[in-house]
């Protein structure tokens, strides 16, 4: 940015929040895999309810240690510590969770397509904050 973003703050209790996720997570019962083995990369996206339970996604990626994820899922999806604050008054609501693969080494791409596909989410969703957890 060429410039500092100045204005006034989000508040967290009043606001609806977008869990974005860069570790290739998506819903194997309903959804493609991410192509995690091409070395153009992935810039599609995939979405699904912030109350998915941890055993219905998977993660096509291939550009990261996924043991720390296999542990506890909350290292790149705190969907329980989200909820928890939702239930605490803390945050407003969630949107769904976005996902895409990391990996992604074309900016052109990522500028025409990842970020598009994102923000046309959060228009619809009504997001007022998001929350980028990279992988």
């Amino acid at each position: 940015n060429k410039e500092t973003v100045s204005g006034t703050g989000v508040d967290l209790s009043k606001s609806r929040l977008m869990l974005i996720s860069s570790a290739g997570g998506y819903l194997p019962d309903s959804q493609e895999p991410f192509n995690a083995s091409s070395h153009f990369g992935d810039y599609s996206v995939r979405k699904f309810s912030a109350s998915t339970p941890f055993e219905a996604i998977a993660y096509a990626h291939e550009h990261y240690d996924q043991t720390a994820v296999k542990a506890d899922p909350q290292v790149l999806l705190p969907l329980k510590y989200l909820s928890q604050m939702v239930a605490d008054n803390k945050i407003g609501s969630l949107a769904s969770v976005v996902n895409f693969m990391g990996y992604q080494p074309d900016i052109s791409q990522v500028l025409d397509e990842t970020i598009p596909a994102i923000l046309e989410i959060a228009k619809v969703e009504g997001v007022d904050a998001a929350l980028l957890v990279p992988s």
